[in-house]
């Protein structure tokens, strides 16, 4: 399925990571789709989410 997307949580940080994309993504802020940071401090702790980019387009039909 080509609209999936993985999560993988680090200490301070939420990697969301489209599944089956035209590139491996690497779970990290120097991934080659120039993820994007927002930050998240609902539990009182900053902590952030880091959405990856497909290069697929599947963001265009959320």
């Amino acid at each position: 399925m080509l609209d999936t997307w993985s999560t993988i949580t680090h200490p301070k940080d939420t990697h969301h990571i489209p599944d089956h994309d035209l590139i491996d993504h690497q779970p990290d802020e120097h991934c080659i789709c120039g993820p994007t940071h927002r930050s998240d401090v609902s539990s009182g702790v900053l902590r952030w989410n880091v959405w990856h980019h497909s290069l697929d387009g599947r963001e265009d039909d959320e």
